[in-house]
């Protein structure tokens, strides 16, 4: 199957089957059919977001290729974001939930001060009555004074307990769509926002433990997509993902900083563990083997670079990681498939 359309064209011809039509698109582009690839176009070509469809016409009139990294991109930038704009939708839901519960609170005391006034008043008449028929108009404007509490009361529980299912719900949503925010869609792991949000919080939070960076690269990543295609270099990166995960502590903080590039924040640990733990991820890193099913080709070798870096009291987010970049950069300049540590 070929395209007929170069990556330069702006838009690709019209075809009855539009998945057909995303298809042919990213064929043309030299991409696999991956979930985010997929969605980039079928969103360009539904013309669905404007901003998206922008971005991706800027890239095409360019003549610029479209490859995973730059979909990538895309998808954090034009797609995630749009979890925000849901996160902050939301808000205004549960503003309004949270005005109609205080609502039913203000009701529900002004019908208790009707029924305490109500009562007040005939005690009083019941202290003046002097005949059993005046006794008994008290008595059943008593008995309907409770009831009437009673109704309003019963009511009031019942549209509580709405209120408490719509807020169960808004709540679950806000937590789903902030954590669409905050994660790669690729790696499952956080993205540079999550990084941004969680290591500042894990660094205020912190008082006295040691505190410690790692910055590792997937080392010759660019021949790897250009040997055994994009789709084959998403796996590696998923692959080496789920290796960080196993090897690293639960609690740290992991991230796909992009491309190829991870980061991890490690709490309580020193820099001659992290360390440790950067040598045991570069060693079971540098083991995979991956099978391609479609022509049983091996895919191999592959290793990862690492820089570590202690944090200071005075460190933030970005001086940290540009110390823990930096012994990354050293890595990769002596060698490769190493873990090097900050100086200084």
């Amino acid at each position: 199957m070929t395209s007929g359309k170069t990556p330069g064209d702006s838009r690709p011809d019209l075809q009855t089957d539009f998945g057909y039509r995303i298809l042919r698109l990213l064929e043309g582009h030299g991409l696999g059919p991956s979930p985010i690839h997929y969605w980039i176009f079928h969103d360009y070509l539904q013309a669905a977001n404007e901003e998206l469809v922008k971005a991706v016409s800027e890239q095409l009139s360019a003549g610029r290729k479209l490859d995973s990294f730059v979909l990538h991109g895309l998808f954090e930038r034009y797609v995630a974001g749009e979890s925000l704009s849901r996160f902050s939708g939301m808000g205004d839901e549960l503003e309004a939930l949270l005005r109609g519960v205080i609502s039913l609170l203000r009701n529900a005391e002004r019908n208790t001060a009707d029924f305490h006034e109500s009562l007040t008043d005939n005690l009083q008449a019941l202290d003046q009555a002097d005949h059993p028929e005046g006794l008994k108009a008290i008595a059943q404007r008593l008995a309907a004074a409770v009831v009437t509490a009673s109704s309003d009361n019963r009511a009031l529980q019942k549209n509580l307990e709405e209120a408490e299912l719509e807020a169960r719900h808004l709540r679950h949503e806000l937590e789903k769509h902030r954590k669409e925010s905050i994660t790669d869609p690729l790696t499952g792991l956080f993205n540079r926002r999550g990084m941004e949000t969680e290591m500042a919080r894990v660094l205020m939070a912190a008082d006295e433990l040691c505190n410690t960076m790692l910055v590792m690269d997937i080392d010759h990543f660019k021949s790897i997509n250009d040997r055994y295609g994009h789709a084959v270099g998403d796996v590696v990166i998923r692959k080496v993902a789920a290796s960080l995960r196993r090897v690293l502590p639960a609690d740290a903080v992991l991230v796909r900083f992009g491309g190829e590039e991870f980061v991890a924040l490690l709490s309580g640990y020193s820099v001659q563990e992290a360390v440790g733990l950067a040598e045991q991820a570069r060693e079971v890193v540098e083991r995979l083997r991956l099978v391609n099913r479609q022509d049983d080709t091996v895919v191999e070798g592959f290793t990862i670079s690492a820089g570590v870096a202690p944090a200071s009291e005075s460190d933030t987010v970005e001086t940290l990681f540009a110390r823990a970049d930096k012994a990354l950069y050293q890595a990769k300049h002596t060698g490769r498939n190493r873990v090097v540590v900050a100086s200084g």
